[in-house]
């Protein structure tokens, strides 16, 4: 499924199961007590709503936070690290930087929406076992057709207005002119909310500590729900091998 079939499907889910969501609010921390949890969100106005529980399950996901480059310009109005397929992309021409499906999907869509896209990989080729197996005829016939510049072996050095600087592996830099800019270059989690609430991590690769048994941390009554555990069984974790999280944690609740 696309991105915006997948959040059709969460709101279609939402609605027949009656849930109670707080939009256009935000987490900011996390505290405990002897008994309960207390999850501190902000409000409309910026002001702080509270909600207690003996059990806080946390499902911000394994791609949270974008994985910066740290090169100049990169905090532009016109460069983004996320995806947003509602802005107007006729005739501009557009920079996508990355290679997983997160990149490969945003081209797909741009070339549909008729930008003159250009997408720039660090790798000598796509590494398309990882990459979802609809997403890439939509990409291969759109490269067949011109309809995609595509520079392997480039990383973006630097982003000025409307210029960006790629170095290229083996070859002469280049500067292209662009209108937009989305660096697609990898998610991480956000485990500020978990810090705040005390729970332990792991010292060498600072994840959160907790029973796979169970899916608590070390924090009574907090548990963690889906790809924010980044491993399972042994592998990646991902909406596939991570569905059956909810059923675990409601057999194992305080």
């Amino acid at each position: 499924p696309t991105r915006e079939q997948y959040l059709e499907y969460l709101n279609k889910v939402s609605s027949r199961l009656g849930l109670v969501v707080k939009q256009h609010s935000k987490v900011v921390g996390l505290t405990s007590n002897d008994k309960d949890h207390l999850v501190h969100y902000t409000k409309k106005r910026g002001k702080i709503g509270e909600a207690c529980a003996p059990n806080i399950v946390v499902a911000s996901g394994g791609y949270y936070a974008p994985q910066l480059l740290g090169i100049p310009g990169e905090d532009q109005p016109n460069v983004y690290h996320y995806f947003r397929s509602e802005l107007p992309f006729h005739n501009e021409r557009v920079l996508v930087v990355g290679g997983r499906n997160s990149a490969i999907e945003a081209v797909n869509t741009l070339v549909e929406k008729k930008a003159e896209v250009i997408h720039s990989y660090r790798g000598a080729r796509l590494p398309r076992k990882k990459i979802k197996p609809w997403l890439l005829p939509k990409f291969d016939k759109a490269r067949k057709r011109g309809l995609i510049r595509t520079f392997y072996r480039t990383v973006p050095r630097s982003i000025h207005n409307k210029q960006v600087k790629l170095k290229s592996d083996g070859k002469k830099n280049m500067t292209i002119d662009v209108d937009r800019v989305f660096l697609l270059t990898g998610y991480g989690p956000d485990y500020a909310t978990l810090k705040s609430a005390s729970v332990p991590f792991h010292k060498r690769n600072q994840r959160p500590l907790f029973n796979p048994r169970t899916l608590e941390t070390k924090k009574s009554g907090i548990f963690l729900c889906g790809t924010i555990v980044l491993k399972w069984q042994g592998e990646k974790a991902s909406i596939d091998n991570t569905r059956g999280h909810g059923k675990i944690i409601l057999n194992n609740l305080r």
